[in-house]
Protein backbone atom coordinates (compact mmCIF):
# COMPACT_ATOMS: atom_id res chain seq x y z
CA UNK A 1 0.00 0.00 0.00
CA UNK A 2 1.20 3.63 -1.10
CA UNK A 3 0.25 6.87 0.77
CA UNK A 4 1.75 10.87 -0.11
CA UNK A 5 4.00 12.15 2.46
CA UNK A 6 1.77 15.17 3.19
CA UNK A 7 -1.28 15.94 5.25
CA UNK A 8 -5.16 15.72 4.79
CA UNK A 9 -5.69 19.22 4.74
CA UNK A 10 -4.40 22.49 2.76
CA UNK A 11 -4.03 26.06 3.92
CA UNK A 12 -4.48 28.76 1.25
CA UNK A 13 -4.51 32.83 0.90
CA UNK A 14 -7.79 34.54 -0.97
CA UNK A 15 -7.88 37.64 -1.89
CA UNK A 16 -10.76 39.35 -3.62
CA UNK A 17 -10.89 43.23 -4.49
CA UNK A 18 -14.46 44.94 -3.86
CA UNK A 19 -16.46 47.99 -5.13
CA UNK A 20 -18.16 49.46 -2.02
CA UNK A 21 -20.02 52.33 -3.46
CA UNK A 22 -17.20 53.51 -5.88
CA UNK A 23 -14.34 52.88 -3.42
CA UNK A 24 -11.89 49.31 -3.92
CA UNK A 25 -11.46 47.49 -0.84
CA UNK A 26 -9.41 44.38 -0.59
CA UNK A 27 -9.87 41.57 1.28
CA UNK A 28 -7.49 38.65 2.20
CA UNK A 29 -8.14 35.61 3.85
CA UNK A 30 -6.97 32.39 4.61
CA UNK A 31 -9.35 29.17 4.46
CA UNK A 32 -8.30 25.50 5.24
CA UNK A 33 -9.86 22.57 3.94
CA UNK A 34 -9.63 18.49 3.40
CA UNK A 35 -7.04 17.88 0.46
CA UNK A 36 -9.20 15.90 -2.47
CA UNK A 37 -7.89 13.35 -4.66
CA UNK A 38 -8.73 13.03 -8.25
CA UNK A 39 -11.07 9.86 -7.40
CA UNK A 40 -13.04 12.08 -4.91
CA UNK A 41 -13.49 15.06 -7.46
CA UNK A 42 -14.25 12.27 -10.18
CA UNK A 43 -17.19 10.46 -8.24
CA UNK A 44 -18.18 13.91 -6.83
CA UNK A 45 -18.26 15.60 -10.29
CA UNK A 46 -20.65 12.08 -11.66
CA UNK A 47 -22.84 12.48 -9.32
CA UNK A 48 -23.47 16.09 -10.24
CA UNK A 49 -22.55 16.05 -13.23
CA UNK A 50 -26.12 18.04 -14.42
CA UNK A 51 -25.62 20.85 -11.83
CA UNK A 52 -24.32 24.30 -13.74
CA UNK A 53 -20.54 24.67 -13.58
CA UNK A 54 -20.64 27.39 -10.77
CA UNK A 55 -23.10 25.24 -8.66
CA UNK A 56 -20.78 22.19 -8.47
CA UNK A 57 -17.89 24.61 -7.60
CA UNK A 58 -19.82 26.26 -4.53
CA UNK A 59 -20.80 22.94 -4.00
CA UNK A 60 -17.13 21.70 -3.57
CA UNK A 61 -16.08 24.86 -1.28
CA UNK A 62 -19.26 23.98 1.41
CA UNK A 63 -18.56 19.99 1.37
CA UNK A 64 -14.78 20.72 1.73
CA UNK A 65 -13.40 23.68 3.32
CA UNK A 66 -13.52 23.43 7.40
CA UNK A 67 -12.03 26.96 8.38
CA UNK A 68 -11.10 30.60 7.89
CA UNK A 69 -8.41 32.94 9.52
CA UNK A 70 -7.92 36.39 9.53
CA UNK A 71 -10.86 36.80 7.97
CA UNK A 72 -12.68 40.16 7.96
CA UNK A 73 -15.24 40.22 5.19
CA UNK A 74 -18.24 38.45 6.81
CA UNK A 75 -19.28 39.93 10.13
CA UNK A 76 -22.12 39.28 12.49
CA UNK A 77 -25.04 41.17 13.73
CA UNK A 78 -22.12 42.51 15.98
CA UNK A 79 -20.06 43.77 13.34
CA UNK A 80 -17.54 41.41 14.66
CA UNK A 81 -15.73 39.15 12.23
CA UNK A 82 -17.65 35.82 11.60
CA UNK A 83 -16.40 32.79 13.22
CA UNK A 84 -16.36 29.60 10.59
CA UNK A 85 -19.66 28.17 9.68
CA UNK A 86 -21.87 26.60 7.12
CA UNK A 87 -23.87 29.96 7.32
CA UNK A 88 -21.09 31.92 7.09
CA UNK A 89 -19.30 30.65 4.58
CA UNK A 90 -22.83 30.85 2.44
CA UNK A 91 -22.86 34.48 3.01
CA UNK A 92 -18.97 34.76 1.40
CA UNK A 93 -19.85 32.21 -1.07
CA UNK A 94 -22.99 34.68 -2.21
CA UNK A 95 -20.50 37.34 -2.97
CA UNK A 96 -20.45 37.51 -6.96
CA UNK A 97 -17.46 36.31 -8.36
CA UNK A 98 -16.56 34.81 -4.95
CA UNK A 99 -17.23 30.83 -5.33
CA UNK A 100 -14.78 31.26 -8.46
CA UNK A 101 -12.01 32.88 -7.18
CA UNK A 102 -12.01 30.43 -4.02
CA UNK A 103 -12.73 27.59 -5.93
CA UNK A 104 -9.47 28.30 -8.69
CA UNK A 105 -7.77 28.53 -4.98
CA UNK A 106 -8.84 26.26 -3.42
CA UNK A 107 -7.24 24.07 -6.60
CA UNK A 108 -4.19 25.44 -6.68
CA UNK A 109 -3.13 25.00 -2.92
CA UNK A 110 -4.13 21.24 -3.56
CA UNK A 111 -1.53 21.18 -6.08
CA UNK A 112 1.01 24.32 -6.93
CA UNK A 113 2.71 23.78 -9.86
CA UNK A 114 4.22 27.64 -10.27
CA UNK A 115 2.29 27.75 -13.59
CA UNK A 116 4.19 27.62 -17.14
CA UNK A 117 7.24 28.55 -15.73
CA UNK A 118 6.80 26.00 -12.86
CA UNK A 119 5.87 23.42 -15.32
CA UNK A 120 8.99 24.14 -17.76
CA UNK A 121 11.02 23.39 -14.48
CA UNK A 122 9.42 20.36 -13.32
CA UNK A 123 10.16 18.80 -16.69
Amino acid sequence: MFKLVISDTVKFQVKLSVNDAGVKKEFSLWLEGKRLDMDHLKADLDENGDMKVMDFHAKVCRDNLTGWSDQRLVVGDDGQPAAFSPDALDCLLSLTGAVGVIHGAYMDAIVTSGGTAGRAKNS
